[in-house]
């Protein structure tokens, strides 16, 4: 009996395990039904998946492209047209031909390309590219290929750039001058005739205005006006910055991208100044103070007596020179100078008004006594700017209450102090008194370059505070941030202006 039971056990057992075999078979072939297929949509869907990446990309690319190519022409239609190719250029140099077994990228220039005009100050280009693409495992669903799309967006504001050119003297002594004046030509290609409004200044002892800012130029205009650039004289950093800024004021555009471009090799010796008369002055032409006439601003209170605005400029080794210049001029039409005045020794001054027949001193060592024409130099600049109280650089007074320049060691600082304040008075859109008005949201991008006899200071803190660049000691969040170039010999000029002009691009898209 007991094996009786033991064998039907046994019978039964062997019996079950033969329909689980079978349910197994026809669980595995409804498993192979269901993951083939989800296999097969999980690779093609990879595949389509990095083509989308791939042609993303490239359109990415072509619209950045385009928005930079619409500096190219004279008016919108040329430089819409330019936009369009460069976008066609681009989405194809960037998506290989038969990429992933794709056809060609299609993309039409007429119809896959568009600039919407219709924004003031901004144009916005909208870029679409095509491929087809043929699936795998997807063909059992009757799909034999797949359109993947891309479209991108890119914004290009309109901008206002000064651009401020040092033509000191020690330019020319590094031979960089040559290469400064090309690589700002080549700079100010990437900006749009009759979109952006560009503006050249530059400064040696006195500052002078190469082309106001406009719309209306041209390459060859702004090559004849940067070509025309003499570098000889002291370093008026204060009075060129103020002189840009002054002009982007007048422009008083303020929706619109607004920057100063800064380039110099050396730090500040000259300021331009409203200089009080010592008695006994061979000045015959000053202006007369009497109370209650306005005292100029910077004057100790209670101030009477004749004052004429000169620029006193220092140099590096400790002599200096009141330079009876006008502070500022208009550049001929081939960008020289209007007048070369050679009594003071230096070519890129302008007879000051109401200078005839005052004296100065003009020697790199001697000839102190003619500094006593004239009382000492006021805290502030004819611009407003502080000579002395800014916390930069220390300055002594005399008993009267100027800045003592019988101590000649505080030449360079008051110059200095003077283009430290400039810089901090126009980020914060102090009112200009030339306008009634200031102008918020400036910018200043600056390059230092480092191979001037006496350079620039290569820890940068000096530009690094004129562009508010984050690096700065007194970086300040509240104002715009600019960006510091260091620029270590000529050779790297043009590298340092092409760093600011995508610095500007970016942010104008």
């Amino acid at each position: 009996m007991e094996r009786r039971l033991e064998q039907k056990e046994e019978n039964m057992t062997h019996s079950k395990r033969i329909k689980e075999r079978g349910a197994a078979i026809y669980v595995t072939a409804c498993i192979l039904v269901m993951a083939v297929p989800m296999a097969g949509l999980a690779i093609d869907g990879t595949v389509l998946y990095i083509l989308k990446c791939r042609l993303q990309g490239a359109v990415d690319g072509a619209a950045l492209a385009a928005a930079r190519s619409l500096a190219r022409g004279s008016d919108d239609t040329a430089q819409v047209s330019s936009a369009k190719i460069a976008a066609v250029t681009y989405t194809k140099l960037n998506f290989p031909s038969n990429y992933f077994f794709t056809s060609d990228v299609t993309i039409d220039q007429n119809t896959d390309v568009t600039v919407d005009l219709s924004v003031a100050h901004q144009r916005t280009v909208s870029v679409t590219g095509h491929v087809v693409a043929p699936v795998l495992f997807m063909r059992f669903l009757n799909f034999t290929s797949a359109n993947v799309n891309a479209i991108a967006i890119a914004v290009r504001k309109d901008v206002n750039v000064n651009l401020v050119l040092d033509r000191s003297g020690s330019m020319t002594a590094s031979g960089s001058c040559g290469p400064m004046k090309q690589a700002a030509i080549n700079f100010l290609g990437n900006f749009a005739p009759g979109r952006d409004n560009v503006g050249i200044v530059s400064f040696a002892t006195s500052t002078m205005v190469q082309q106001a800012a406009t719309t209306s130029f041209t390459q060859a205009g702004m090559t004849t006006a940067i070509n025309g650039i003499d570098c000889q004289g002291s370093t008026s950093s204060a009075a060129a910055l103020w002189t840009a800024y002054d002009d982007l004021v007048r422009l008083n555009q303020t929706a619109a991208l607004n920057f100063i471009v800064f380039f110099t090799d050396g730090e500040p010796t000259g300021v331009a100044a409203n200089m009080p008369i010592a008695s006994g002055s061979p000045c015959t032409e000053t202006v007369q103070v009497v109370p209650p006439a306005s005292v100029p601003a910077g004057f100790p209170s209670g101030f009477t007596g004749k004052y004429i605005t000169g620029m006193y400029a220092t140099y590096v080794d400790n002599s200096a020179f009141i330079g009876l210049a006008a502070n500022t001029a208009t550049a001929n039409a081939d960008g020289t100078p209007p007048t070369s005045t050679t009594s003071s020794g230096v070519s890129d001054q302008v007879l000051a008004p109401n200078s005839q027949g005052c004296a100065y001193a003009s020697s790199w060592n001697s000839n102190w006594q003619t500094l006593t024409d004239f009382r000492g130099i006021p805290t502030v600049d004819i611009y407003g700017n502080n000579l002395i109280n800014n916390g930069y650089w220390p300055v002594t007074l005399n008993a009267a209450g100027y800045i003592d320049i019988t101590n000649h060691s505080n030449g360079i600082p008051l110059a200095v102090n003077a283009s430290d304040d400039s810089a901090r008075r126009i980020r914060i859109g102090t009112v200009d008194p030339a306008y009634g008005r200031g102008l918020s949201g400036v910018i200043i991008n600056s390059i230092g370059l480092g191979n001037a006899a006496v350079p620039l200071p290569s820890d940068g803190i000096f530009l690094e505070r004129v562009s508010n660049d984050t690096r700065s000691p007194i970086y300040d969040s509240n104002y715009p941030a600019g960006l510091y170039v260091w620029a270590q010999h000529s050779s790297d000029i043009s590298g340092a202006f092409g760093q600011i002009a995508s610095e500007i691009l970016r942010l104008a898209k």
